[in-house]
């Protein structure tokens, strides 16, 4: 290298010439360089040879690949340190995921004071604080529903006690006793300071409501007392009353509503709701707190339904209440009844059987003497003594009837007498009335297997029924056999039928069809007991069903009406019992009436 100053040169070797040619000569490398230093011309002169260049050139190699190393070894080592604390982080991020994930959620994220950040506001750190306040929600939501489920769960155990105690008994007094001491023990888990329930009942005048029941300190007095509060007052109470929806009194120090009564004086809140029965307001659930605001709107859901659990007790108790008052007449009535059966047969029916008895005998002594008015009169006499017996008779069957105490005495008998005997017994009735009863029967008729009064009765009510619809005429009797399918086995079995038949001028307002449509004859059988028709009529088709056969009555072609009932040869296998479900029998095809 060489300097030259104006005409001084000076070098590191003396014999590099300035005038020497530039670039790559002879192995060298020259290069020159004119510039001003301060006015004076200078000029410097770079000759390096091809050995130097390579040692310098190594040299730099060298030095450039050592300091690409040690870049490398450094950045690796930030690298692996970056990695691991974010690897800390991230795992320690994962950690309370999956603790979240168990129910853990107490457990936040603490990153390592020493991890190494990129920034102030990296990813992970704004990760990390979302996280830890996505954890407060949490448990700020787990803890509201862990205290709703409380208060539900507590709503149901209310819900179900008070079932339990308006079920377990028909007393209003139990139930409402019960309902209030429940209510008062444990509506405090859902309305916090609850201290006093109280039933208000609607008095029959609907007008104001009576303390029944209220449960609570010093509660014995107010219901002692039996306070009245008018439906429709400025009260919670009154005001449920009349509007028929809850009424709430969140704060008794600032609410203008009138609140003692019923409220106490230590009550700060109060809600009343109506204890309904459908649409019917049966009285006033009313629940006292000491605490301001106790009744929030998710508590009124629980007060309905305990209100209309209580509506429905009160209501079936008094249902029961109503049941034993008419058991009780019931029971006074059958002892009645009792008492009235057993003076018919003391003080009236033995009289009647001494009655019969002295006219047959008086009957039967043709030679007594008696003249032939007197041996009429003494034929009636008999005639009318064995009536009131047969009716007596179906008093009694009537009541046991009412019992379903009636029962069948099989024995042969013969249908043509058993007819020729009750119009025998009837015939003096209609001496003093233009009536005249004639039979028609058919020869050879088949004996029945039947209870022989009992069938005697069913003739004798229905040939009574026939002469009293009727101011004058006829009443003809037709017994005749017929085959037709039996009512139970469907199979075609002999039947005996008789017809009842009267004819003439009919009694106004008193025509056979008004009994008959009372019992539902007309056109079918119809056994129903509880038909709103005379009892002679009633036992009538109840003894007939009992022998297995059935009565109707219809219209002949001339417009009289007539009843027809069937008896089987042969009863049923098992006779019913009275009170048997009703049978009908279609008649539209029954026979015309032949004179």
């Amino acid at each position: 290298m060489s300097l030259r100053l104006r005409a001084t040169a000076v070098g590191t070797r003396e014999q590099f010439s300035f005038d020497a040619p530039l670039g790559w000569v002879d192995g060298q490398f020259s290069q020159k360089w004119p510039m001003d230093l301060g006015g004076t011309p200078v000029e410097i002169l770079l000759v390096q040879g091809v050995q130097d260049v390579e040692r310098v050139t190594r040299a730099a190699l060298a030095v450039m690949i050592g300091s690409m190393f040690v870049a490398s070894g450094s950045l690796t080592a930030v690298n692996v340190m970056v990695v691991r604390s974010l690897a800390r982080g991230i795992r320690t991020l994962s950690g309370a995921v999956q603790a979240a994930a168990r129910g853990d959620l107490e457990r936040e994220v603490v990153l390592p004071s020493s991890r190494i950040t990129i920034g102030e506001g990296d990813d992970l750190n704004m990760l990390v604080d979302s996280f830890n306040g996505l954890l407060g929600e949490l448990r700020d939501l787990h803890s509201d529903l862990e205290a709703r489920v409380r208060t539900h769960d507590a709503g149901l155990r209310i819900a179900t006690a008070v079932t339990s105690a308006v079920s377990s008994s028909l007393e209003l007094d139990v139930i409402l006793k019960g309902s209030a001491e429940i209510l008062g023990k444990c509506l405090g888990d859902v309305c916090p300071g609850v201290h006093c329930v109280g039933v208000f009942l609607l008095d029959d005048d609907a007008d104001s409501l009576v303390l029944a029941e209220m449960a609570g300190d010093g509660c014995v007095d107010s219901v002692r007392r039996r306070i009245r509060v008018p439906v429709g007052s400025n009260s919670p109470v009154g005001l449920a009353a009349a509007n028929r929806t809850p009424a709430t009194v969140q704060n008794a120090n600032t609410a203008s509503l009138l609140l003692k009564p019923p409220l106490r004086m230590d009550s700060l809140s109060a809600v009343a709701v109506p204890v309904l029965l459908d649409e019917t307001l049966i009285g006033v659930l009313d629940v006292q707190s000491k605490h301001v605001g106790a009744f929030l709107p998710d508590s009124l859901p629980l007060l309905t339904t305990v209100a209309n659990q209580i509506a429905a007790a009160v209501h079936n108790a008094r249902l029961y209440r109503e049941q034993c008052e008419v058991a009780e007449r019931l029971a006074e009535a059958d002892q009645l009844k009792t008492e009235f059966l057993a003076i018919l047969s003391h003080k009236f029916r033995s009289p009647l059987s001494t009655i019969s008895g002295l006219s047959k005998n008086l009957i039967e002594e043709t030679e007594s003497g008696l003249g032939g008015d007197h041996l009429r009169d003494v034929h009636l006499i008999h005639s009318l003594g064995q009536h009131l017996r047969d009716l007596t008779d179906g008093l009694f069957d009537f009541f046991r009837l009412s019992d379903g105490a009636i029962t069948l005495s099989l024995e042969e008998v013969d249908i043509q007498l058993l007819i020729e005997s009750a119009l025998h017994t009837v015939r003096p009735l209609f001496e003093n009335h233009p009536i005249t009863v004639c039979a028609e029967i058919e020869a050879a008729l088949h004996v029945l297997l039947a209870d022989k009064r009992r069938l005697r009765q069913v003739l004798l009510g229905l040939l009574l029924t026939a002469a009293s619809t009727v101011e004058s005429g006829r009443i003809k009797v037709q017994a005749r056999t017929i085959e037709a399918l039996g009512f139970e086995s469907e199979q075609v079995e002999p039947f005996v039928e008789v017809r009842i038949r009267s004819t003439g001028a009919e009694r106004k307002g008193e025509g056979m069809f008004m009994a008959a449509n009372a019992l539902g004859w007309t056109g079918r059988l119809c056994m129903s007991s509880g038909c709103r028709a005379s009892f002679g009529l009633q036992l009538t088709g109840v003894l007939l069903d009992l022998h297995g056969g059935r009565v109707w009555v219809d219209r002949g072609a001339d417009g009289n009406a007539a009843f027809t009932f069937v008896v089987p040869v042969k009863p049923r296998s098992a006779p019913l019992e009275a009170g048997t479900p009703e049978r009908i029998l279609d008649t539209a095809g029954a026979r015309p009436d032949v004179d």
